[in-house]
């Protein structure tokens, strides 16, 4: 028989077999193939179960498994069945004695494995676990790097040892290409560098790794961009859709001292659409006017407006009303450390304003009656427009 290099191969359209410039490799045909990796075999099912074969098409051992997959770093995850899930050599023989509910494949002399607790840890070649921790979910190995999350919902990043490398936790990750990984945070997506930092205060409904320096994203209206490494937009692929209209808008109400400006300013450097109303205008004629310019020219599917005072009939139908009502004790507090002399700014005035908000809050769609930081409300902000 001619010589073969199993790395010209490819799965037959069907998935019975393999083909090598459009001609079957072999004459047997299988249920189910995948492709052949080094050493230069291919996982392969047949009424017997599951094998390895050789670039002829002969099984290369005697064992047979409910599941089989591709080598990598010289070993295939197995299903045994009721004996669990195992590693095995080119020879069919078990690498290991250890068993699993579940394995993965080696990357870098490490595989995450699924343990019968139903808790997830990683392994080296022997099936020796590499440290002793154990995660609600632990993913592969790329360039000494793994993610791993913990029982909270929250993911972090540990080297080869399984040592935690920078201590910050997201709701999710990815590993590191290129020295940045995609990173989850309660704003959205960004991406982060090896110190766990943000690259830019923008966030995103969904971000790709970077290429070359530039990564295709999602924002939050449902528009697609380009944007480089400082987060700036270098070409948009994709307006909001349905144009310039808006989607969602969040008005955003409180007595002096709430600390709305405080959100509004953290949501603009978070790439969210974020006015003041006070900042269009000295009376609400001129503040009415700005907002309008705002859904005029805005292309963002989502807008937030600290109302000032602006009334609901100033807002379009749908508008989501949101009221900041920190406790009293603490809304004293705030408006005190604030120092701020001018008579709509003051104490009483403020806490005037507190009561007849209180009196209120039921017109409200959301209302946060609570002490939180800025960055806890603004996350609230943003689940509540996401939702009708």
């Amino acid at each position: 028989m001619r010589s073969v290099d199993w790395r010209n191969t490819v799965v037959a359209p069907d998935g019975t077999h393999h083909l090598i410039e459009g001609v079957a490799l072999y004459g047997s045909r299988f249920a189910e193939v995948l492709k052949f990796h080094a050493p230069g075999l291919a996982p392969v099912q047949d009424a017997s179960g599951a094998f390895h074969v050789t670039v002829e098409g002969r099984a290369a051992y005697n064992w047979r498994y409910e599941r089989a997959f591709g080598f990598y770093d010289g070993l295939a995850s197995v299903d045994a069945g009721a004996t669990g899930w195992h590693h095995v050599r080119p020879d069919g023989e078990p690498a290991y004695a250890a068993r699993w509910s579940w394995c993965g494949n080696f990357q870098e002399g490490r595989c995450t494995v699924r343990d019968v607790a139903g808790r997830y840890l990683h392994v080296d070649i022997h099936g020796k676990p590499v440290s002793a921790a154990r995660w609600r979910y632990a993913g592969d190995y790329r360039d000494g790097v793994a993610v791993v999350q913990r029982d909270d919902g929250t993911s972090s990043h540990v080297d080869a040892a399984g040592a935690i490398i920078h201590g910050r936790w997201f709701l999710d990750l990815d590993v590191f290409h290129k020295s940045f990984a995609r990173a989850r945070d309660a704003f959205g997506w960004t991406h982060i560098n090896t110190s766990a930092e943000a690259l830019y205060d923008r966030r995103f409904a969904a971000v790709e790794p970077f290429y070359n320096g530039q990564a295709r994203v999602e924002r939050f209206d449902g528009g697609l961009e380009v944007i480089d490494e400082r987060g700036a937009r270098v070409v948009e692929l994709r307006p909001c859709p349905g144009g310039a209209g808006v989607r969602r808008i969040v008005a955003l109400y409180g007595p002096p001292g709430a600390g709305k400006s405080t959100v509004v300013e953290l949501a603009h450097r978070r790439g969210v659409t974020a006015y003041d109303a006070e900042a269009f205008g000295p009376n609400h004629a001129e503040r009415v006017a700005g907002f309008q310019r705002v859904l005029l020219q805005s292309t963002e599917g989502l807008i937030l407006i600290g109302a000032a005072d602006l009334t609901p009939e100033d807002f379009p139908e749908g508008t989501k009303f949101v009221l900041l009502l920190p406790p009293a004790e603490e809304h004293r507090r705030r408006v005190l450390d604030r120092r701020d002399e001018r008579a709509h700014k003051s104490l009483p005035h403020a806490q005037q304003v507190h009561g007849e908000h209180a009196t209120m809050r039921q017109s409200f769609d959301v209302v946060v009656d609570f002490d939180c930081s800025p960055e806890a409300v603004l996350s609230i902000i943003l689940s509540a427009s996401s939702h009708d």
